[in-house]
């Protein structure tokens, strides 16, 4: 009986060993598939970002970064440089995703180009280690029965998301038309803004245009003024910022992100059809509002000087309508900036 028990137990221990030993191999083969360049953890990057949620739809990172993480490319490139995706964190708006950015919730915030300004001229200390130009995609939305054109909105109520790109072009276009202590400004959110306008509690609103197409299909509102049409020299930039910290402990995010966003850029040249279909579903438009209100811009780096020429417009409007708290160089806070900026 003794000898029996003993030889069972000899029996599973081998048979524990054994499978030990499988489990061991097959976990280091994972961990190798992973990342056949090094041993080491990959670092996950949470991605914030503002959005306007879709009923039913899973917030996601827009533009072609966002085309590449939803085309199943972003772990692959990340990983070169030892990196993987942690997944995406939206925001009501910019500011708080540069909040988010500066505790340390998210490692990348991609957000407008004024917030971004207004983070770091308030004494944030991040970088930014990409930047995209875009031209015009902001549209002055008026409800039914009100203003019929932007010189109409003197003396009302008009709501803007502060703080925001399109809270930028508001005021911009504003003191193109002498008229920026002629209208009282009202922060409001994008998920608001629709119910303030046909309640008649604003005249108008400051919207993107995907976001302003969506509304004037529901009815109720009439779009007064496009940005690219009244203002075609206007342009703004998304700018991907992360801290100075992170940085300093991770001098090729640039170049790892930057992979990430040019894949999504090939990814639109080779099918731009599907990338509008995927911007149509996560904004709520149809298709033909999509292809309507969506800019396919492209660009050879991450940082041109293009978009160090819009950033740095961005700044100085900022601080002439005494905004940003302080003045800084655009130049110097971008990660390899084109020379002679």
């Amino acid at each position: 009986m003794t000898s029996t028990l003993r030889v069972e137990r000899m029996t599973l221990a081998r048979r524990l060993l054994a499978m030990f030993v499988a489990l061991a191999a097959a976990a280091s083969y994972f961990v190798v598939s992973a990342q056949p360049s090094s041993a080491k953890t990959l670092i996950p990057l949470q991605i914030g970002a503002p959005v306007v949620p879709v009923v039913g739809l899973t917030p996601e990172l827009s533009g072609p970064a966002g085309w590449a993480i939803e085309q199943g490319k972003a772990n692959a490139i990340l990983a070169k440089y030892g990196y993987s995706y942690g997944g995406f964190v939206g925001f009501d708006n910019g500011p708080p995703a540069a909040q988010a950015l500066a505790s340390g919730s998210i490692q990348i915030a991609a957000i407008g180009d004024a917030p971004a300004v207004l983070s770091r001229a308030a004494g944030q200390p991040n970088r930014a280690i990409l930047m995209q130009n875009e031209p015009g995609g902001v549209w002055i939305v008026a409800r039914d029965g009100g203003p019929t054109s932007f010189a109409d909105l003197k003396g009302e109520k008009v709501g803007s998301q502060f703080g925001s790109d399109f809270d930028h072009y508001l005021r911009y276009a504003l003191a193109k038309a002498g008229m920026t202590n002629q209208v009282t400004l009202v922060n409001l959110l994008f998920a608001d803004a629709y119910a303030a306008l046909t309640s008649g509690a604003i005249e108008a609103d400051a919207a993107p245009s995907s976001i302003a197409a969506v509304w004037e299909a529901k009815g109720g509102v009439t779009i007064i003024q496009k940005a690219e049409v009244a203002h075609p020299s206007f342009a703004s930039a998304d700018v991907s910022l992360v801290t100075s910290s992170f940085l300093k402990a991770h001098p090729n995010i640039q170049q790892a992100w930057w992979a990430v966003y040019n894949e999504g850029q090939t990814l639109i040249k080779k099918n731009p059809s599907a990338y509008l279909a995927w911007t149509a579903k996560e904004s709520g438009e149809t298709p033909a509002l999509a292809k309507e209100t969506t800019i396919l811009a492209y660009q050879s780096a991450p940082i041109t000087t293009t978009a160090l020429k819009t950033v740095t417009s961005t700044e100085q409007f900022l601080v002439s309508q005494k905004l940003a708290a302080a003045s800084f160089s655009i130049t110097n806070w971008s990660v390899d900036p084109p020379k002679g900026g």
